[in-house]
């Protein structure tokens, strides 16, 4: 999932293809470097959320702090690189071959229904929060909060510990920390694990 926390105007994304393609029209603009023409192009503004399926085709354009949340995963499939190097000079490696098994060749779903949640998985679930004031948050060995603040300042307690966070802060509530207090105006992100 991508939240947008920031953007310059007329900043865009990539998400998905803009019309259902094959296989071999996906290898064919990928060799040609024309990839780019086959994908949707999403202007973006602050507080939009894209729920990114598996194998998605997906980029982040210029001019755009995003915050991402994913589930334990250490595999990327590059298509296109933009002609960047690495720090030796060199072209970062492409996997070509790999990604065009298992890109989604259909136009992406975007009018996902999470309720009162801006996305929701088995892997995990994100909230938005606000505090005006003092609010509570408790864990009880179940799952852990991890709250990334993107506006405002907040103070949290709990037990002994006290924490002052301001945006662009990420803190990490243990899942058996019990009551945590937190204090101040702040808008934050709010990731968790529901029980399956």
């Amino acid at each position: 999932m991508w939240y947008v926390v920031e953007t310059k105007p007329n900043a865009s994304l990539y998400y998905g293809v803009n019309h259902d393609i094959s296989k071999e029209e996906l290898e064919k603009a990928i060799d040609h470097e024309t990839v780019c023409e086959l994908l949707n192009k999403v202007k973006v503004k602050k507080g939009d959320v894209f729920f990114i399926e598996p194998g998605t085709i997906h980029a982040i354009g210029a001019g755009i702090v995003i915050a991402e949340i994913q589930q334990s995963s250490d595999v990327t499939y590059r298509v296109f690189d933009y002609g960047r190097t690495d720090k030796d000079g060199q072209p970062r490696k492409l996997h070509i071959k790999q990604a065009c098994e298992v890109a989604s060749l259909r136009v992406s779903k975007t009018d996902y229904n999470f309720e009162k949640h801006l996305a929701k998985c088995r892997y995990f679930t994100v909230d938005l929060m606000e505090v005006k004031g003092i609010r509570q948050i408790f864990t009880d060995g179940s799952t852990f909060y991890s709250l990334l603040i993107l506006e405002g300042r907040l103070k949290m307690k709990n037990g002994l510990e006290l924490i002052d966070a301001s945006k662009g802060d990420s803190i990490y509530v243990g899942a058996s920390k019990g009551k945590t207090i937190l204090a101040g105006d702040a808008k934050m992100l709010v990731t968790y694990v529901e029980p399956q």
